[in-house]
């Protein structure tokens, strides 16, 4: 999965009232590394792989 895709997701989620975002972001063939390091500096994203499932 593409860091782009997280990004979306949180630009997105902005637009919902809730004031606390959680984000778990299922991958079947894993994340690129760029999301990977972009998901690290955010307390509230959970990256979750195939085999983790």
């Amino acid at each position: 999965m593409e860091k782009e895709i997280l990004l979306e997701l949180v630009e997105k989620s902005k637009l919902s009232s809730f004031k606390h975002n959680y984000y778990f972001l299922f991958a079947k063939r894993g994340f690129t590394r760029s999301c990977i390091e972009e998901a690290e500096g955010m307390s509230n994203v959970r990256l979750i792989k195939f085999e983790e499932m």
